[in-house]
């Protein structure tokens, strides 16, 4: 029979306080800059180009999974705390696979000089349906319930390891080691092009550049949660509040962290001004507007 309170992991309910007010006050940063990418994509009809369109599913991604991260508070078992832990393993799921498929993508238009897009429907199945599998494998030895200052997998290591973290941490190695490569190949092609590679320089521009940071910044807000789960491991009954915090700020911000990205792109940068703004927003609102009048 569980205790019917759950105490914080960290044994202070002060740390588990501040912890949760750090990931609410980050969650909701994540939750604008995801919001914001997709309603650029959506306004200057980015999602046009392959390339954009994966970063719209990414940011679908990690807008549900700050979402949840803002609502997830629940330290006791309940439906809500059950519903709280099966959108986490979808949401983080979501966001390594999507990362995994624009990393992929990246590859085979960068070193294959081909595009992907013909697969785009198998990277919904990839993206979407593998995270909603995996989150049902818990279920059959009912492991969701209060996991700390949050709803998760219960105190098992091993089921931690083996849904997650296990998986996680040997993607994330391999992860580095393509992205390190493709980044020394695209430097070594493009310092090579000359005047006759337009078409190689265009490919680049479209499929390659506008992708090559967020797996980057993937693999940086990793390192924290990483560092924490080796000192766990190590030293399980010796939690470190300062390492949670940092993993906790590191898992709150991927939404933010993309979307400082995508702000410093090129191509969007230059029409993030309140002319543009409002000129495709005039654009959008005439094209709703025939379409009505068409209708009827």
């Amino acid at each position: 029979m569980k205790p019917a309170n759950y105490s914080c992991f960290l044994g202070d309910e002060s740390n588990c306080t501040n912890i949760l007010l750090v990931k609410r006050i980050l969650a909701s940063l994540s939750i604008a800059g995801s919001f914001a990418m997709i309603f650029l994509i959506w306004l200057f009809k980015k999602y046009q180009f392959f390339a954009q369109r994966l970063l719209l599913y990414l940011s679908i991604a990690c807008l549900i999974n700050s979402i949840t991260f803002l609502m997830a508070d629940s330290v006791e078992p309940s439906p809500k705390c059950t519903f709280e832990a099966v959108m986490i393993t979808i949401s983080v799921w979501a966001i390594l696979l999507w990362v995994i498929l624009i990393t992929f993508n990246l590859y085979w238009s960068a070193v294959a000089k081909k595009s992907t897009e013909r697969f785009e429907i198998y990277y919904h199945l990839i993206g979407w349906g593998i995270p909603v599998v995996i989150s049902v494998i818990p279920f059959s030895s009912n492991k969701y319930g209060p996991a700390g200052v949050w709803c998760w997998i219960e105190n098992d290591p091993a089921w931690r390891f083996a849904i997650w973290y296990g998986p996680r941490f040997l993607i994330i190695f391999v992860l580095f080691l393509v992205y390190f490569y493709i980044f020394k190949y695209v430097r070594k092609q493009t310092s090579m092009w000359t005047g006759c590679h337009e078409r190689e320089r265009e490919l680049m521009r479209e499929n390659v550049k506008p992708l090559m940071a967020y797996p980057l910044v993937y693999l940086l807000l990793s390192i924290f949660p990483l560092v924490n789960r080796i000192q766990n491991t190590v030293q399980p009954d010796n939690a470190s509040f300062t390492l949670y915090l940092l993993q906790i700020v590191s898992s709150s911000l991927k939404g933010a962290g993309n979307a400082i990205v995508f702000s410093m792109d090129k191509e969007t940068f230059k029409h993030l001004n309140l002319a543009d703004l409002r000129n495709a927003w005039s654009h959008r609102c005439s094209k709703s507007v025939v379409r009505e009048y068409s209708t009827d």
